[in-house]
């Protein structure tokens, strides 16, 4: 019994013994022995089974399993055969991966959702057959051809005839028998299959931030090392690779591409890298030199529609950016900025040199030196000069400021003009070829100019002087300032009748203005929605010599009549207004005598402040004659109490004209002619003089716009 027992032991031990030896040694099966012979690449193959190791694989109650066979071929080449159904019949070969790939590199695979890269990479979900060759540079994969298998008990035989792949796209053939005896000797899990396949995707660009013509490495997984698989696109445009390995790609930066991210596609896959920005390209500024707060253009390639993300100096002044587009820069010349190069850079990058921009730090004046025109008569007053009627754009004819950017808004009759009060820049908004401008019989003059201005954020609300507009209906207008662009809006000729000329905003979008409307009331206060339309009539017989001062929010004052004696306002607050209050006993300390003329008013910082005029010698203050007058500046501090003198000046300046001496004034006008800034200076309009029938300027270049300090 012993002895039986003990013979038993020795031969499972054997048996046991027998499973663990190399499972590419088996034993001929039925006299079949495993081996392989065929060629590939023209080379022949002769393999015996120490050289081909089988794998099956099978789970516990399917019927049948897939089959993996590697061949090892001389030189360290392998070439391995998957076969994901062992059954007797042929299975057409069709890409499924990368033709051709680096050394030991996987193939292309997109990873299963609520999957770990770990379950993806050793799976056998969706894994068909496939073939794939190894030499010492690569791994090819078979890209079409057959597997013809036939099962004969525990042996299975494999006629191959398949179709690769090389880096440089040719074409190789591999064909051939093998045969594997026992094919299920050495049988494991399905789970242990590997895949051999990885995720399509770009991890990084190196660089993601250059110029045209700049080599880029494009890095990741699951690319084709055969370049014509990879379909790689900057946004639209198509990048031709210069080299590929299954990790990484380099390519030449496009000359036409823009901003953007790359994708990637690889026999149907697509993969996306982070945004790529080009270098900027600097062509040309439009002005070589320019003043300290004028505006400057600078185009090139490869800028950003929003301005916040690009970055412009000259030498290491920013510049503040006013509109930004893919070719161009606008900027504005910052106060203590120096002669230098234009450079450019996106945020955070570095930055690209242009031309040399030479910098006019302050702007010169043009007209008579200050103390040829004004005159001191009390007070502490100083005069500066903004911007002279000598300048290429003509004569002033009307301002307006917008205090929040510091910035005024001055009216010829060729040019709207803005001036940087911070360093008197000007800047040309728009010629008479605009919209704002432009009339049926093509005359333009100091009747025909845009008349009421209101400042409103990146908008100049406006009225189109209706005088030759023949054609049209539509004289409101909103100009987007940053654009330089009007839109013209309304249902009818709007005639802003009363003098000067007025235009208030709210915060609810209802414009105010004084309208001259016939037939019918005649000159009127209205408003308007903020598209010029859906007139309401606030008050039938508000006058015709008015001021109007917006006071922020919704609130304004309407002020009427232009003597002391007679002044009166409607206070308003949106489209509720009161009845007119006198305003004659507040405004009596800087009154000269009863024929005391308001040129102008203004609201700021809660105070109103007035500018008052008299010929001492009782002549005329009318627009048609010009005597010398003597100004009186006034404030009313907090709004409330009487106004306070705080100086007074006369204008010295003269011309000639028809043999008599006459003088250059600020004048009752149907314009502005009076603005105050966010710090309490007042800035005053000195009109050229004009002949009262014929309109001709009798000393063309007198006058212009002065700042007045206290």
């Amino acid at each position: 019994m012993k002895r039986h027992l003990l013979s038993s032991f020795i031969l499972a031990m054997l048996f046991l013994g027998s499973c663990e030896d190399d499972p590419g040694s088996q034993n001929p099966i039925d006299g079949i022995e495993t081996g392989l012979k065929g060629e590939i690449n023209s080379k022949s193959l002769d393999l015996k089974s120490n050289s081909i190791l089988p794998t099956f694989f099978q789970d516990e109650g399917d019927e049948t399993g897939a089959l993996e066979v590697s061949a090892q071929i001389p030189n360290n080449e392998k070439l391995t055969f998957f076969l994901d159904e062992v059954k007797s019949g042929t299975v057409t070969i069709s890409q499924v991966f990368p033709a051709v790939m680096g050394y030991s590199s996987d193939g292309l695979r997109l990873v299963a959702q609520n999957s770990s890269e770990a379950e993806n990479k050793r799976t056998a979900v969706g894994l068909s057959s496939f073939v794939k060759y190894l030499n010492s540079t690569n791994t090819f994969f078979a890209i079409s051809g057959s597997l013809e298998m036939k099962i004969e008990g525990a042996n299975v035989t494999v006629i191959w005839d398949l179709i690769f792949k090389d880096k440089e796209g040719n074409n190789f053939t591999s064909s051939g028998t093998f045969t594997v005896a026992d094919y299920k000797n050495n049988t494991k899990p399905k789970s242990q299959i590997n895949n051999p396949t990885s995720t399509l995707s770009i991890e990084s660009i190196t660089p993601d931030y250059a110029s045209a013509g700049t080599e880029m490495s494009i890095k990741g997984t699951g690319f084709s090392a055969l370049k014509s698989e990879n379909k790689l696109m900057l946004n639209d445009l198509a990048v031709e690779a210069i080299s590929a390995t299954a990790t990484e790609i380099k390519i030449s930066i496009p000359e036409s591409g823009e901003h953007g991210k790359f994708s990637l596609t690889v026999l149907g896959a697509t993969a996306e890298s982070n945004m790529f920005f080009y270098e900027p390209v600097i062509t040309s500024i439009n002005k070589e030199s320019a003043k300290v707060g004028e505006e400057l253009m600078v185009t090139g390639l490869h800028f950003d529609i929003d301005k916040t993300l690009m970055e412009v100096k000259t030498g290491d002044k920013p510049m503040e950016i006013i509109a930004a587009s893919l070719t161009s820069l606008t900027v504005k010349i910052p106060e203590g900025a120096k002669t230098g190069k234009i450079n450019v850079a996106r945020i955070g990058k570095a930055s690209v040199e242009g031309p040399e921009l030479q910098i006019v730090e302050k702007q010169p004046t043009q007209g008579l030196p200050v103390d040829q025109i004004f005159e001191l008569v009390s007070g502490n007053l100083s005069f500066e000069e903004v911007l002279s009627n000598v300048n290429e754009y003509g004569a002033i004819w009307n301002i307006q400021i917008d205090p929040d950017k510091n910035i005024m808004y001055a009216v010829t009759a060729s040019a709207l003009l803005s001036i940087d009060l911070s360093t008197n820049a000007v800047t040309k908004l728009a010629d008479q070829e605009s919209a704002i401008y432009k009339n049926d019989l093509n005359m333009y003059n100091f009747l025909t100019l845009p008349m009421a201005l209101y400042p409103k954020g990146d908008v100049l609300y406006g009225l189109k002087n209706p005088t030759f507009m023949i054609s049209e209906v539509k004289n409101g207008f909103k100009f987007n300032v940053s654009s330089k662009s009007p839109e013209m809006l309304g249902d009818h000729k709007i005639n802003n009748g009363a003098d000067p000329l007025g235009m208030f905003v709210g915060t609810n979008n209802r414009i105010y203005l004084p309208e001259f409307i016939s037939p019918g009331p005649g000159y009127a206060l209205v408003s308007y929605n903020a598209e010029f339309t859906d007139r309401k009539i606030l008050h039938e017989d508000a006058g015709n010599f008015t001021f109007l001062l917006g006071m922020g929010g919704d609130k304004y004052r309407y002020v009427s009549k232009r003597t002391i004696n007679d002044a009166k306002y409607i206070e308003g607050n949106g489209d509720d207004i009161s009845d007119f209050i006198s305003w004659k006993d507040q405004l009596k300390p800087i009154e000269f005598d009863t024929y005391t003329r308001l040129i102008g008013m203004d609201y700021r910082n809660s105070n109103f402040y007035v500018l008052a005029a008299t010929a001492k010698d009782g002549a005329n203050v009318g627009a048609t004659s010009y005597p010398k007058l003597h100004y009186a500046l006034g404030i009313q501090t907090g709004g409330s109490g009487n106004f306070q003198k705080v100086g007074e000046f006369s204008i010295k300046q003269t011309f000639e004209y028809g043999g008599t001496t006459y003088y250059v004034r600020s004048q009752e006008s149907a314009y502005k002619s009076m603005v105050v800034d966010k710090n309490g200076d007042v800035y005053v309009l000195i009109q050229t003089p004009v002949h009262p029938n014929t309109g001709e300027e009798l000393a063309p270049g007198a006058g212009g716009i002065y700042k007045i300090r206290f």
